[in-house]
């Protein structure tokens, strides 16, 4: 990195510009001043929380013509922003790549001649954004006749098809006397659902769009013509499953969005995050064979941030890290089981790379190869009503006819024993999805980790990604195509 440039914009009600040695850019001077170490990216399997970034820096603020002398030091740093950018010829055409968007952390200051101290920290994970919107609820405005028990809730937001032969999601009695219930926010691409009241169900109940006392859009079923006998204190819940689905995706409004892609793109554009949008597009048709059935329901008062959502209850059940890159947060898919012929390099030890140091086995602790997960939530009580095992275990599949054998958890029992792990989600009624989920665990949980270091050229690493699957032969090893 030696002709290259670090640039660095500070923002603090305005912008002040620092370089690792003065240049011009863009028709801005770039003060010198500046200094930053080489900075690290680390990649981690099934990381749902990306990975801090901090790169700490120094800077001179005596560089700066324009600084007011009556201006405290403090009150440039606190609250202010940076944009650290790698300029790697500029001498060349090529523009300034953004490496990171931060806040300032943890300034150290001295005299005005004396160097500030800090660090540029970006926390991706920062959403201030705020799910369901501000009025998405009962209220004496929107609806004027409701249940005075339900005032304060909110609109339930319906994904996918939860609840199959259990309700699946809850609904909001309006108006007993109108027999109104809202069954979801915004308009949803099912016709029909079977409503349950005092644990009596009835299919087949009409969806119509209508808008509440402000003029938003929601979903709600008039139960006139059906043998509902509706009054105020009843409870009313929702079977989704045999229906075309809940809200409508936005990429596509003729269906329900349900495949995890889509999922995560929906909450992602709620969210303040900084986001990759050209890479979260490219992986969606890889996530979205895994299908989302669930509900979004804070209790009353309360709101929830998109991407806290998106991480406790999508983003375990896929073969995701979350990363951030020049471009915001994006996802790099893990495909363990990729077969060789479809890895995106073949490495050669002594060829196109060079090994540093042993191979190291990783530490067994996290271990697994009878992997239970259960699903199917019954809304009313939140709790699953089914569950799916992946095992190695012999006594597990012996005892449990539904229990799946799994070549590579039958290989680890074999070195480790049992090794037991046991979860559950309440956004998934789909079987398959949960038996994706379970292969894509077992893969990466059923054998310990190996760590192997391997150096290479930059244009022989030119279109990697991280989380590309690549084969490595190496000699010395004994290995041919690992």
């Amino acid at each position: 990195m030696a002709d290259g440039v670090w640039l660095l914009d500070l923002d603090a009600g305005q912008t002040w510009r620092f370089a690792t040695r003065e240049v011009t850019q863009g028709g801005h001077r770039y003060a010198g001043g500046l200094d930053v170490p080489d900075p690290e990216d680390v990649l981690a399997l099934h990381a749902t929380e990306p990975v801090e970034r901090s790169v700490p820096l120094t800077i001179w603020l005596d560089q700066i013509p324009d600084l007011d002398p009556d201006d405290s030091l403090e009150g440039v740093l606190l609250g202010a922003t940076g944009t650290l950018r790698w300029w790697s010829d500029p001498a060349g055409d090529d523009d300034p790549v953004t490496w990171m968007v931060g806040l300032l952390d943890e300034p150290e200051y001295g005299g005005r001649n004396e160097p500030v101290t800090l660090s540029l920290r970006e926390v991706p994970w920062d959403d201030r954004g705020q799910l369901p919107a501000r009025r998405a609820a009962v209220d004496s405005d929107t609806w004027p006749t409701a249940d005075p028990d339900i005032v304060g809730e909110w609109y339930p937001t319906v994904i996918g098809r939860p609840g199959v032969n259990e309700v699946g999601a809850p609904a909001l009695l309006v108006s007993a006397a109108a027999d109104q219930v809202v069954v979801s926010d915004g308009a949803v691409a099912a016709a029909t659902v079977t409503i349950v009241v005092n644990g009596v169900a009835t299919a087949g109940v009409a969806i119509i769009e209508t808008t509440d006392g402000l003029g938003r859009r929601v979903s709600i079923c008039d139960t006139t013509a059906v043998p509902i006998n509706l009054v105020d204190g009843n409870e009313v819940w929702v079977r989704w499953g045999a229906s075309a689905g809940g809200i409508l995706d936005p990429d596509d409004p003729t269906r329900a969005l349900r495949g995890a892609g889509g999922v995560v793109a929906y909450l992602l554009r709620r969210s303040t995050l900084r986001v990759d949008w050209g890479r979260i597009s490219a992986v969606r048709s890889r996530l979205d064979p895994y299908l989302i059935d669930t509900y979004l329901q804070p209790a009353p008062g309360e709101r929830v941030q998109p991407w806290g959502w998106l991480s406790e209850h999508v983003l375990p059940l896929l073969p995701v890290s979350v990363r951030t890159g020049p471009d915001g947060l994006y996802f790099a898919v893990f495909e363990p089981e990729t077969p060789i012929g479809q890895v995106r390099m073949v490495l050669e030890e002594g060829r196109n790379c060079d090994r540093i140091g042993p191979v190291t086995i990783l530490g067994t602790a996290d271990i697994a190869n009878d992997l239970t997960l259960a699903y199917a939530p019954r809304a009313s009580t939140d709790k699953p009503t089914l569950s799916a095992t992946l095992s190695g275990d012999p006594d597990t599949l012996r005892e449990d006819s539904a229990a799946l054998d799994s070549a590579i958890c039958r290989e680890s029992f074999r070195r480790y024993g049992a090794r037991p792990w046991r979860a559950k989600t309440t956004a998934v009624y789909d079987r398959g999805t949960i038996l994706r989920t379970l292969r894509h665990r077992a893969a990466t949980r059923a054998l310990p980790p190996r760590e192997v270091v391997y150096v290479m050229d930059v244009g022989d690493a030119e279109g990697l990604e991280p989380g590309d699957p690549v084969s490595i032969a190496d000699e010395e090893l004994g290995w041919t195509a690992r």
